[in-house]
């Protein structure tokens, strides 16, 4: 438990810290809107190239013998809650779409630093190899889900064949999809980048977490308005409940164990990830429940994530 609790401090501090900057006015309104989309095309993209193709990400030597398995119970478990959350919409069309953009992105969305360094805590050198490469694989997905959702549900109008139309220039154009299809392609076939290139990489990756925790907390806006208290509930009772008990019967059910199941369990119990408010700004979502969503979540981590592996007999 400890290993989780110190990667999720330093989380929770940053995006106090954005949160203060912002409510004191210390900086200009202008200086949060221009470092949303640096985060966004830049520094994010970057840390994603850099953790996938760089040198120390590890190509095919680190592939476990349980891989196929471990991606299949993955991606049907999050397929199954990204189809159930549709479903929900679907059902409750009243529901303000813009809001349910927010509630899909925290139901699905995971912080790929917090699992790596419970990851490092818990598992040692091997456990994060795993880890980092099923959570890059596991991101073209999420991302392909998310720019699909807010294309069809805020995609500026008309009908929804116009909609489903402008999907695949989205996709083609998301700066987080093509920095992982960057990496996909160094980790399929066992190369790295050269380490002069991949330093340059780093270093903008290095700026990417502390500044979408920054806007994160800027864009906290507390109130109690009911949509957001219900919108934190659901995602979160996806987020930790329903994802984690799914992947963990699929895993057992598909024989894995070890080190591999904890994987599996350890990525479905994460809070969502800080890009999830970056992409609800750049693509009309709700950005401030996103943020409410974001922050609840991995405040409610410190409690929920030590507490499913403990249950779970995974630590």
């Amino acid at each position: 438990m400890i290993a989780v609790l110190n990667a999720l401090i330093p989380i929770a501090v940053l995006i106090f810290c954005g949160w203060l900057l912002k409510s004191r006015s210390l900086l200009p309104d202008a200086f949060w809107g221009g470092l949303e989309k640096l985060t966004y095309y830049i520094l994010t993209p970057a840390l994603l190239v850099h953790v996938l193709a760089g040198p120390k990400a590890g190509g095919k030597a680190v592939l476990p013998a349980q891989w196929a398995d471990l991606m299949t119970v993955v991606w049907l478990t999050l397929i199954g809650c990204a189809a159930g959350l549709w479903v929900l919409a679907l059902v409750f069309r009243r529901w303000n779409r813009p809001t349910f953009t927010s509630v899909f992105q925290g139901g699905v969305r995971f912080n790929t630093f917090v699992g790596l360094a419970v990851a490092d805590g818990l598992l040692g050198r091997d456990g994060v190899a795993m880890t980092a490469l099923a959570a890059g694989a596991m991101i073209v997905l999420i991302n392909v889900l998310c720019v699909a959702t807010l294309t069809l549900a805020v995609g500026g109008g008309g009908s929804l064949a116009t909609r489903l139309k402008v999907i695949p220039k989205e996709l083609v154009r998301n700066p987080l999809i093509i920095a992982c299809l960057i990496g996909a392609v160094f980790t399929a076939t066992g190369t790295t980048l050269p380490v002069s290139i991949d330093g340059v990489f780093k270093i903008f990756g290095d700026a990417g977490l502390p500044m979408a925790l920054l806007a994160v907390g800027a864009g906290i806006r507390f109130g109690g308005e009911a949509r957001a208290v219900g919108s934190e509930i659901l995602a979160s009772a996806v987020q930790f409940i329903a994802k984690p008990l799914i992947a963990y019967a699929l895993g057992t059910s598909f024989g894995l164990t070890g080190t591999a199941l904890v994987v599996v369990v350890l990525l479905m119990a994460l809070p969502t990830a800080p890009s999830a408010y970056i992409l609800a700004r750049q693509m009309g979502g709700d950005a401030p429940v996103m943020a409410r969503i974001i922050s609840a979540q991995t405040v409610g981590a410190f409690l929920t994530l030590p507490v499913t592996l403990w249950l779970l007999g995974l630590t």
